[in-house]
């Protein structure tokens, strides 16, 4: 195949219908996302797979990687981000972030045009310079994508641990998309190709047509529930995505959130019982069926969890931390909703009801409440997407090791 023209140049993205192409290759950031920048994907790796010191040197370090991005190399810019994120890293804890973290911030930033036509295609392939394992999970269960080309992460075959450098050829750039899309096509090019920076065009012009996606204030991102699977799990600690400016302001929060959180937690032990406000950490809906069977008179209570930093639980986390990250919110609030009281015909004594019939129906009311939804996920299912077991001590000691 020839090699691409030099200075060629594409339409816009908004100049596609996308209905005629039965196959595409697609560039992630700035492309399908709206946000052309790594930077808090990578982020949230280092602080949810491995500390917030990590965190703090993979923003430290920003400045370099922009410098060397825009003025040495894309590919090594790229690499540094790689190298700090993942380095030392358990590829299983990378994994788990990639599935149970990254998707809830990845799909908010879904570009509404670029999707659309995406999804029109039947074969779907996504080329990134982005670690394969990283965006993987999010593309192929919400954008519905069929095969991730992307930058390949070297692993210690004894610890199982990222080294933090990547298998040849390198970071998935430039005419290395195109070598990708060559290796996967083979003499078949993609009907579509679209892409969002220059670096782009060479796997963009081995396809049968090519569309540029341009950076855009007023790009809008696709409603959650157009995409292919539900946001239902989030593990990070988090609450909003980490970019530059948000990832500053929250680690310059930390040193006075950490003595806030210790003065919430420690300053009602010396008060007396009767001027202690007491409340508890909201874990779910999920309960044991057992209340029920203790009095006809229940009276459910709904509450809801309001913070604006970061999240008070976690499934790979350490449990201890829990309050203090809670408390370490500016403005930490529980909103209590007092329910009435149910009918006796739905209680086990009075109306005859199982224990089990009860609970659900309560669950199913503070349900309504909460804005929650009903999953049909057993327990094993949700273990197995945020932990990666399946709920019993002897396989969560295994995967640990």
């Amino acid at each position: 195949m020839a090699p691409p023209k030099a200075g060629k140049t594409f339409p816009s993205i908004t100049e596609c219908d996308g209905l005629k192409y039965e196959s595409i290759a697609a560039d992630l950031d700035g492309t399908l996302l709206i946000s052309r920048s790594s930077f808090p994907y990578f982020m949230l790796i280092a602080v949810e797979a491995g500390s917030l010191l990590r965190g703090l040197i993979l923003l430290l370090s920003l400045p370099l990687v922009i410098i060397s991005y825009l003025f040495i190399s894309e590919a090594i810019g790229i690499q540094i981000l790689i190298f700090i994120s993942f380095a030392g890293l358990k590829i299983r804890d990378i994994e788990l972030v990639s599935r149970a973290v990254l998707p809830r911030f990845y799909a908010a930033n879904v570009r509404k045009e670029s999707f659309e036509v995406f999804d029109r295609c039947k074969r779907k392939v996504v080329v990134t310079a982005n670690p394969t394992f990283m965006v993987e999970p999010f593309v192929k269960d919400f954008l519905g994508g069929d095969k991730v080309l992307g930058t390949e992460i070297e692993v210690n075959p004894k610890t199982k641990k990222a080294t933090g450098f990547v298998k040849k050829p390198g970071v998935l750039v430039g005419k290395f998309k195109r070598l990708a899309i060559l290796k996967e096509f083979g003499d078949e090019s993609p009907d579509l190709g679209i892409g969002d920076r220059e670096s782009d065009h060479d796997f963009m012009s081995i396809c049968k047509e090519g569309y540029m996606v341009h950076p855009s204030k007023s790009a809008s991102p696709v409603p959650l529930d157009r995409l292919k699977s539900r946001i239902i799990f989030h593990d990070g600690r988090f609450v909003q995505r980490p970019d530059p400016l948000n990832a500053w302001l929250t680690y310059l929060w930390l040193p006075f959130g950490f003595i806030l959180s210790i003065i919430r937690v420690y300053f009602n032990l010396p008060l007396p019982e009767r001027i202690v406000r007491y409340t508890y950490e909201m874990l779910g809906i999920g309960f044991s069926a057992l209340f029920a069977e203790m009095s006809d008179r229940i009276v459910p209570v709904a509450v809801n969890c309001k913070q604006s930093m970061f999240y008070g639980t976690t499934v790979r986390g350490v449990k201890f931390w829990d309050p203090y990250f809670f408390f370490m919110n500016p403005r930490p609030t529980y909103e209590v909703t007092f329910l009435d009281r149910l009918p006796e015909e739905m209680t086990v004594k009075a109306g005859g009801k199982s224990a089990i019939e009860v609970a659900n129906h309560v669950q199913k009311v503070l349900g309504d409440v909460l804005g929650f939804e009903c999953t049909g996920l057993t327990r094993k299912d949700k273990y197995m997407l945020l932990g990666g077991n399946d709920g019993k001590v002897e396989s969560m000691y295994n995967g640990k090791k």
